[in-house]
């Protein structure tokens, strides 16, 4: 899966691993945010603009192309099955594409630990909220680059990731571990089983907006 490109960038991969070593105790609830204005994208006649996104027959839906990134960092923060999903969608804020442009997905972990993640392609900006993502715990939480305990000043995480940012993606590490796999060097970093997974839960929300009811992923 080389184009999960988000969990390799700077504060996401170093929040990620500060949960998962522990820093903020167990975690309760996480949270990821793909929040992008695509205006210029859907738009014809905007230099940005990429037809087959707004296509009539097979527009791109984002929260497979989009969502999948907090998805993504969510998923490879929490180790744990996702056992369940629920799931909300509008189409109100973009005229010129022909599908959903906002989802709210809701995420119930085998381990108890709850999640959220919330798509836009129509909001004006880009970038708020809590970010590609956010994680609580029993003793901390991790937000936008800094790690909160009670009663003492946050403290910002050290950037290990600088050389991934290309372009607003990871691509910067990505495509090097992407070369050493296929040179053998390391162990595949992203299996097509973790790709699998990012669907699962995308395909779970998307039948729980046409069902109204919560859905139980297909997991790989």
């Amino acid at each position: 899966m080389a184009d999960h490109t988000i969990r390799y960038m700077y504060p996401w991969r170093e929040m990620s691993r500060a949960a998962r070593s522990g820093d903020i105790g167990d975690v309760f609830f996480i949270q990821g945010d793909y929040i992008h204005d695509m205006w210029s994208i859907y738009q014809p006649g905007e230099r940005r603009h990429t037809p087959w996104r707004i296509d009539d027959r097979n527009p791109q839906n984002i929260l497979l192309g989009g969502g999948c990134h907090p998805i993504d960092n969510i998923l490879s923060t929490v180790d744990s099955p996702v056992v369940e999903v629920f799931a909300y969608s509008s189409k109100m804020s973009v005229p010129e594409f022909p599908a959903d442009d906002c989802y709210i997905v809701m995420l119930k972990f085998e381990n108890g630990v709850l999640g959220k993640v919330f798509v836009s392609s129509g909001c004006s900006g880009h970038g708020m909220g809590g970010g590609m993502l956010a994680v609580y715990g029993t003793e901390g939480t991790l937000w936008n680059g800094k790690l909160y305990r009670r009663g003492v000043e946050p403290v910002t995480l050290p950037n290990v990731s600088d050389e991934a940012a290309v372009g607003g993606h990871g691509w910067g590490r990505s495509v090097i571990d992407f070369l050493d796999t296929l040179d053998g060097r390391i162990e595949n970093p992203i299996p097509a089983r973790t790709g699998a997974r990012v669907v699962a839960v995308c395909e779970a929300g998307l039948e729980s907006i046409r069902t109204g009811r919560p859905q139980k992923p297909e997991w790989p």
